[in-house]
C-alpha cells in the first residue's frame, strides 16, 4: 500500500503561482506539473514529472524526469530532470527576469537538472544564442549553486561567440566598431562566489589564414573590485588604416605586442602596452606606455620611437608625396595629465636634427596646440 496520485497542477500566471507560495517567479505565462505522486516510506516522489512554463512562440521552458522529498521535511528534495529553455527575444525574456540582455535574438539553452551534495546543477547544459550567419553563441558545460544561496552560482563553460562582421558584434551592446570582418572569440569561462575569469581566449577579426586583428589572453573579474585584461595582440596595419580612413594603402605589416587593461581604480584604462612593427622593411615603429581612464582623455604616458629608411617608398605606398626626404629617425614621449598634453621629441630626417617641444589641451577627444 501507500500513496499513488495523479498529479496536475496548473496556473494561468506562474508569477502569481508563486505569490500564493510566497515565493517570488517571473512573469513568463501559463504554468504546468502533471505526474504521479508516490510515498516510499519517508519520500514523496513525483514520477513522470513533466513541467512546462511560458506561451509557445514566446519563451518557454519543459522539463521532465522525478522531483523526490522528505514527508516531514519538503525543503530536503532531490531533483533530475532534463531541461530545455527556448525564446525568441533573448531581451525580452531578460525583462521578464528584470534584467538587462542584449538583443541577440532567440536563445536555447538545455541540460540535465540534478541535486548532488547540496548544490543543485546543470550538467551538460548547453547554450545557443543568436542566428547564424548573424552572431551567434554557444556555451557548453555546467552551472551549480547550493541549494540555500541560488545566487552564489558557479560554472564552467566552454564558450563559442562567432559574427559575419566586428561591427554588428558591437552594435548590440551599445558600442561603436569598424568594419574588419568576420570575428570569432572563443575561450574557457569560469566564475565561482569571488568572480570570474574567461581563460585561454583567442580573438580571430578577419580572414581565418590572414585575419586583421589576432589576439590571446585572458579576462578576470573580481566581484566588488573589478577587471583586468591581459592580451597579446597581433594587427594587420594596412587593414587598420583602411578601417579609418576609407584607404587602401599596401603592405604596411604588422604591429605585436602586449597590453594589460583594467578598471580596478574604477575608470578603464591601459596599465601597460608594448607594441611594435613586423613584417615590412618600410619603417619600424616602436610604442609602448600607459594610457589612464581612456574614456576621459584623463592621464596617458606614451614613448615613441619611428626609423623610416626610405621615405619616398613609404611615401608611395601611403600616397603621400615624400619624394627628397632623406632617410628619418623619430623618438619622443607623449604625457597627458588631466586633459593637457606635452610632447617632447628629437628627429633626424637627412643630416639635419631638431629637437620639438609641444604644449595642447584636448578638446572633444582631440589634440588643440596651444600657441
Amino acid at each position: 500500500s501507500g500513496l499513488r496520485l495523479v498529479t496536475d497542477i496548473q496556473s494561468a500566471e506562474l508569477a502569481r503561482l508563486g505569490d500564493q507560495l510566497d515565493y517570488p517567479l517571473p512573469a513568463l505565462g501559463p504554468a504546468r506539473l502533471h505526474g504521479t505522486l508516490l510515498s516510499r516510506g519517508t519520500e514523496l516522489v513525483l514520477q513522470g514529472a513533466r513541467l512546462n512554463i511560458g506561451t509557445p512562440g514566446q519563451s518557454i521552458l519543459k522539463a521532465t524526469g522525478m522531483l523526490t522529498t522528505q514527508q516531514d521535511d519538503p525543503a530536503q528534495f532531490r531533483v533530475a530532470m532534463d531541461v530545455d529553455m527556448r525564446t525568441n527575444d533573448l531581451a525580452r525574456l531578460g525583462k521578464q527576469f528584470d534584467t538587462t540582455l542584449p538583443a541577440l535574438g532567440p536563445a536555447r539553452l538545455r541540460g540535465k537538472l540534478v541535486s548532488r551534495d547540496s548544490r543543485l546543477r546543470l550538467e551538460k547544459a548547453r547554450l545557443d544564442i543568436g542566428t547564424p550567419g548573424q552572431t551567434t553563441l554557444q556555451a557548453t558545460g555546467s552551472v551549480s549553486t547550493p541549494l540555500n544561496d541560488p545566487g552564489r552560482f558557479q560554472a564552467t563553460m566552454d564558450v563559442d561567440i562567432q559574427a559575419a562582421e566586428l561591427a554588428r558584434l558591437a552594435e548590440p551592446f551599445g558600442h561603436t566598431l569598424p568594419e574588419l570582418g568576420e570575428t570569432r572569440i572563443d575561450g574557457r569561462l569560469e566564475s565561482g562566489p569571488s568572480g570570474w575569469q574567461f581563460r585561454e581566449a583567442r580573438l580571430v577579426v578577419g580572414a581565418a589564414d590572414e585575419p586583421v586583428i589576432r589576439a590571446n589572453g585572458s579576462v578576470t573579474t573580481e566581484l566588488k573590485k573589478g577587471s583586468t585584461i591581459d592580451i597579446t595582440l597581433d594587427a594587420g596595419v594596412a587593414d587598420l588604416v583602411t578601417a579609418f580612413t576609407d584607404r587602401s594603402p599596401g603592405n604596411l605589416g604588422r604591429l605585436r605586442g602586449d597590453a594589460v587593461i583594467s578598471n580596478l581604480d574604477g575608470k578603464w584604462g591601459v596599465e601597460t602596452f608594448k607594441l611594435d612593427s613586423t613584417g615590412t622593411d618600410l619603417y619600424q615603429l616602436n610604442l609602448d606606455g600607459s594610457y589612464d581612464d581612456v574614456a576621459h582623455y584623463d592621464e596617458a604616458s606614451i614613448n615613441s620611437r619611428l626609423v623610416v629608411r626610405n621615405p619616398e617608398i613609404l611615401g608611395k605606398v601611403l600616397g603621400i608625396k615624400l619624394a627628397g626626404v632623406g632617410p628619418s629617425r623619430m623618438q619622443g614621449k607623449l604625457s597627458v595629465n588631466k586633459g593637457r598634453l606635452r610632447y617632447d621629441g628629437e628627429s633626424t630626417v637627412g643630416n639635419t636634427r631638431s629637437t620639438t617641444s609641444l604644449k595642447g589641451h584636448l578638446k572633444e577627444g582631440k589634440p588643440v596646440l596651444d600657441g
